[in-house]
């Protein structure tokens, strides 16, 4: 061993576009919709046009007409394309023309080769064309798509362009176009590799024609789109038995369009399928028909019901009768006197059908009227006399139909003006943008602690004389802490002061490193780098500083609400103060700030209304009642099932949100509080594995306990010298008097010791079981130096670092600090924190329709609604007291619907019988007429006339009792 030394130690090239006039001529598109519709577009090119290219040079061609005389013209010698010439002498020349050019381009495709194989989306493609006269035009066809125009550069005779491709096989079809209309081709065919499994069969949908749709020609555009999990291979089009043909395409079948022929008149059937590249097919069926019979005959139309002169005190009655036409009937609609036509209905094609209609006191004309396909028209009339007696209003007659919910989106953009004026600070204060993890923003806070006074800080210095000068002594006293290295720790007043002194005085005399590089060794860290690492120290922080504070998350992070992104994170200030026994990490007079959202922030949130709206009736007012609605809420979409606004944060096209700072930056004034008194450094292996010291008995937040835990996360599994070893390349950490061998000093943590024989007990220390990791032990010869007793590495760090917050005179317990930086740092950029955002936003969806929308809207003044039940039956809803209507207008003394005007018989009830609904008083309405009678709010009697439904369509008529006053 040597003397006073240890034993050992641990790129693309775009081609240029050509200049070129080129004649283009669309044809064969007629549009319905511009955007359904795709057309073949082909290249008609004239002489004029190739010549005005920028073409190979073509050979001066002289006439291919000879000059004749007078006595040798014949018409036979002359080409074809010049009989009827009038050349006759030898001084009238024939016009000049072009070669007869029959034969096709020839094209070459250099690349890609034969069988590539690629796992990008798109290929580059080049090659040569050529031609005896000129090449007019090159199109790229890739697999069924329509062939388009790629980038031809006449002057050297090449191609060049870009194919998308589709996973999968494909074929790339390259065409070359003369001026005479020959066409050459080379194809070649490559393989998207590394595409998705084909799990399931296209999705398609048709947007022309409609379901039922009616055309008066032969034909109808057939269009829509078409996606696949992998690609769509194929869409086809059959009309009846015809055969299948494919749809026209330009991506893939995401939009595709054919017109459709029919080979006859009258109904029709067009079937569309769509398949992909793993042969899995979807399919759909629309059924309409075409007019092609011309008809002058009117529709034959009869009233079988009711009798012409019929008397009744009903106030609704039912109208039946027949219709007929060679073409078809349309429709058949009636009414009463000179009101509104409304609709029959009929399940024969309006060979029978019916209508429910209200009657007024005295003479009633009911009219109906018929109407074929070809909008010829046929009206017949019948006389029915109403008798009712003059106790009641003349009747208001009204509509009432139920519609299923269409949850209509509602789209909110909002600047952030906006979003401060539609969310208060005390709702901003509900609505958690996301959990922000602190560690990174303390690790660089501390790091802007250590640079604060200058550069150099892991050596010796002096740089505290640098320091900002608003810091006071406990600022700097905790500065040295965090900047503390084996190379600039300060022990005095420690237990191990003595051993500094020692190898001090033995590294002079050349008998032991420096006192520094044995501090070194012994923690396993090279001798400037920090005592305590930075991410031990963030840790620490973390979680004994910030996960007690009642405001933060139990894991230490911190929640960032809309209010603290509208305040510029000031509000976090006094949040994140002191809070029950917790002194606080930030200062409320102080408060953080940082720019989260610029200037140009932008929100838009699309949700989707649950309110179902519901025809109504309000009773009362200047008539015997008026049409009015309802919005009750019905919510489908959990987990709350009670959102007037369904919001979908997870669906980018139902939320963007742009403005938020690229990489934010805090000015922060973090403080930290210390214990009034010494915490005793711990004397004993136990309990396990942090020992006696009394930092663990002390509140998490406190500095001591915060320094100890920094510590022991640092070196909780650090062991230092070696176990029963011996030799220079052992590890240990031994120290001998040169040439005699003489041990000075020795240091193990979590280890034995050294043995210079083969057996026995450690030359220095006892053994020890359990001999737990960072436990230390240090031997002297002699005990110079006076070495600690064996304690963890934590406490004697712990030591240095309760005795280092006193220097400078502050008193014991007065150590507490306070920081204030600017420009920290928060660890977060614009894309983490949209990607926090989001999923924090769809966790809160149903606060946030609560906090905009509350949990029901106010409807307008209403006694009674049309709804559909569970079981599908129509039913009459009385409103209940419940219910978002205004007050005034729901105080009525009896609920429901009465057999009688005394009201003493119900009809209504108030049990679900499959309607799903067991609070409202309600009338299933039926099949035929009926009359009921109710109350309205202010005690008012009306007499009702229900009539049989019309799909999903009830006609009533409501009558005021003239006597009024409550039964």
């Amino acid at each position: 061993m040597q003397p006073g030394s240890r034993a050992g130690l641990p790129p693309n090239t775009l081609a240029s576009k050509s200049t070129c006039s080129v004649a283009v001529l669309t044809f064969g598109c007629r549009l319905s919709k511009p955007q359904h519709c795709i057309c073949l577009v082909f290249l008609l090119l004239s002489v004029l046009a190739v010549s005005a290219c920028d073409q190979p040079d073509v050979p001066v061609v002289g006439p291919i007409v000879p000059v004749l005389s007078a006595q040798t013209t014949d018409a036979s010698t002359l080409p074809d394309d010049a009989t009827g010439s009038d050349a006759t002498t030898s001084d009238t020349l024939p016009p000049v023309r072009y070669p007869l050019d029959k034969l096709a381009p020839a094209v070459v495709i250099q690349s890609p080769n034969r069988g590539t194989q690629t796992p990008a989306a798109a290929i580059e493609v080049q090659g040569q064309a050529s031609d005896d006269t000129a090449v007019a035009a090159v199109t790229l066809q890739v697999g069924p798509n329509q062939p388009e125009p790629i980038n031809w550069l006449p002057a050297e005779g090449r191609f060049s362009g870009v194919a998308k491709l589709a996973p999968g096989t494909q074929t790339l079809r390259l065409r070359a176009i003369d001026p005479a209309g020959n066409v050459g081709e080379a194809k070649v065919q490559v393989t998207r590799i590394g595409g998705p499994t084909d799990n399931a069969p296209p999705t398609l949908n048709v947007l022309t024609p409609v379901k039922g749709f009616e055309v008066a020609g032969n034909s109808v555009w057939v269009s829509g789109t078409a996606t696949d999990d992998v690609a769509v291979a194929s869409v086809t089009v059959q009309v009846g038995a015809g055969k299948p043909t494919p749809a026209l395409t330009s991506d893939w079948f995401g939009h595709w369009v054919l017109e459709a022929s029919f080979a006859s008149g009258g109904d029709q059937v067009v079937k569309v399928v769509a398949t992909d590249t793993a042969g899995k097919s979807s399919e759909a069926v629309i059924k309409g028909g075409t007019t092609l019979v011309f008809d002058t005959q009117a529709p034959d139309l009869h009233i079988v019901a009711p009798k012409p002169g019929l008397q009744t005190e009903a106030d609704l009655v039912v109208v039946k009768g027949t219709a007929g036409d060679a073409s078809g009937i349309a429709a058949v609609d009636v009414r009463v006197g000179k009101g509104p036509y409304q609709a029959t209905t009929s399940g024969d094609g309006w060979a029978t059908w019916q209508a429910t209609v209200p009657l007024w006191p005295g003479t009633n004309v009911i009219r109906a009227r018929a109407r074929d396909k070809t909008g010829l028209v046929t009206t017949s009339d019948v006389n029915v006399v109403n008798t009712t007696d003059k106790q009641w209003t003349d009747p208001v007659a009204l509509s009432l139909q139920w519609k299923p919910p269409t949850y209509p989106s509602i789209s909110l953009t909002l600047d952030r003006a906006g979003v401060e004026a539609l969310f208060t600070p005390a709702k901003a204060a509900q609505i958690t943008l996301m959990k922000l993890d602190v560690s990174q923003l303390i690790a660089a806070t501390f790091n802007k602690i250590r640079n604060a006074c200058g550069s150099g800080w892991h050596k010796p210095n002096t740089l505290y004389k640098n320091c900002p000068k608003s810091w006071g002594q406990p600022e700097i006293n905790l500065w040295r802490l965090v900047t503390m290295t084996p190379a600039n720790v300060n022990v005095v007043g420690t237990s191990i002061e003595g051993m500094k002194e020692m190898g001090k005085t033995l590294a002079n005399w050349g008998l032991m490193d420096d006192f520094d590089d044995v501090l070194a060794a012994s923690l396993g860290i090279n001798k400037y780098a920090l005592i305590v690492g930075d991410k031990a120290v963030a840790e620490a922080m973390v979680a004994d500083v910030m996960a007690t504070h009642p405001n933060a998350l139990p894991d230490g992070r911190i929640p960032v609400t809309l209010q603290d992104g509208l305040s510029d994170l000031k509000s976090m200030g006094a949040r994140y103060d002191a809070a029950g026994k917790h002194p606080g990490f930030l200062d409320k007079n102080k408060p953080p700030y940082a720019k989260v959202l610029t200037d140009s922030f932008q929100m838009t949130m699309t949700a989707d209304s649950n309110l179902a709206w519901h025809d109504g009736v309000r009773l009362g007012g200047s008539v015997a009642a008026s049409k009015s609605y309802i919005a009750l809420v019905v919510d489908k979409t959990g987990p709350t099932y009670d959102d007037v606004l369904e919001f979908e944060f997870l669906d980018p096209k139902k939320f963007q949100i742009d403005g938020l700072a690229a990489k934010p930056t805090t000015n922060i004034t973090m403080k930290v509080t210390e214990h009034p008194s010494w915490a005793k450094i711990g004397s004993s292996r136990f309990p396990l594995p942090k020992g006696n010291g009394a930092a663990w008995k002390l509140d998490k937040w406190l500095l001591e306990y915060t320094l100890a835990d920094a510590a022991w996360r640092f070196y909780k599994n650090h062991r230092a010298g070696c176990d029963y070893c011996k030799g220079s390349s052992s590890g240990a950490l031994l120290y001998e008097v040169p040439l005699i061998g003489l041990d000075e000093a020795e240091i193990v943590v979590g280890r034995q010791g050294y043995r210079k024989g083969s057996s026995g007990s450690p030359e220095n220390f006892s053994s020890l079981s359990p001999n737990p990791a960072g436990w230390m032990r240090i031997w002297t010869l002699f005990g110079l130096g006076s070495p600690p007793k064996p304690q963890y590495v934590w406490d004697m760090i712990l030591e240095v670092s309760q005795r280092r917050l006193l220097d400078g005179g502050v008193g014991q317990g007065k150590g507490n600090a306070r920081f204030s930086l600017q420009n920290v740092p928060v660890g977060i950029t614009a894309s983490s924190m949209k990607a926090a955002l989001i999923p924090a936003l769809q966790q809160q969806k149903a606060k946030l329709s609560t906090l905009l929308m509350g949990k029901a809207t106010q409807a307008a003044p209403l006694d009674f609604w049309l709804m559909k039940g569970n079981d599908g039956e129509l039913r009459l809803a009385f409103v209940a007291a419940t219910d978002p209507v205004p007050k005034a207008n729901n105080q009525h003394a009896k609920r429901g619907f009465y057999a009688e005007a005394a009201l003493k018989h119900k009809y209504s009830s108030t049990k679900d019988g499959g309607s799903g609904d067991s609070t409202h008083e309600k009338l299933a309405v039926g099949d035929g007429p009926k009359t009921v009678y109710c109350m309205d709010s202010a005690g008012g009697i009306y007499r009702l006339g229900i009539g049989a439904t019309v799909g999903d369509t009830l006609q009533i008529t409501v009558r005021k009792s003239k006597s009024g006053g409550t039964p």
